[in-house]
């Protein structure tokens, strides 16, 4: 006996459940189609109806990447996505873990693109030299608070801490 022998399985479903089910369907499908990425080759026209150029976050969450250790969104509000009261965001992050990314780097304002390249390199060269992306992450925005007080004086977070990590748990085994 696993505790589930009183609960009945063929209850109807009442018209109101299945509107409010629809209604949040709704919600999250029109929430999910509203982030994305552009991809290259869009303004070529020749693209088809199948493959419209855009990759949208409901186009994701659909994926399977189950055993991807990184998912890197590097380009410009990444991070962001539309608000869900009880939901909270949805948007790229949430679908690439709903498709089993372990960890999603993004970034969650505009930064320079020469900035950008510079948090990047020494990200992956911390990544590859076999840190978890948390802790490759967190020396990157060490490094760069450091030169920036060298240089500036001070380190505003406006030029350090646009990118973040979110993940389901820290991968990567042996990694640091």
């Amino acid at each position: 006996m696993d505790g589930n022998e009183n609960i009945p399985t063929d209850l109807p479903l009442r018209a109101q459940d299945t509107a409010a089910f629809n209604s949040v369907y709704v919600q999250h499908v029109r929430a999910l189609s509203k982030s994305g990425l552009a991809l290259s080759g869009i303004n070529s026209g020749e693209l088809d109806n199948e493959d419209d150029g855009f990759l949208t976050a409901f186009d994701v969450a659909g994926m399977n990447l189950s055993g991807t250790d990184l998912v890197v969104l590097s380009a410009c509000d990444t991070g962001l996505g539309n608000i869900q009261a009880g939901e909270g965001v949805l948007g790229l992050r949430r679908s690439f873990q709903i498709a089993g990314a372990q960890n999603v780097l993004m970034s969650l304002w505009r930064l320079s693109d020469k900035e950008a390249t510079r948090q990047m390199r020494l990200f992956y060269k911390a990544y590859m030299a076999g840190k978890s992306p948390v802790v490759a992450l967190r020396d990157t925005q060490r490094q760069r608070i450091s030169w920036l007080r060298n240089v500036l004086g001070h380190a505003p977070p406006a030029l350090w801490g646009a990118l973040t990590i979110q993940g389901t748990k820290e991968a990567g085994g042996g990694r640091q």
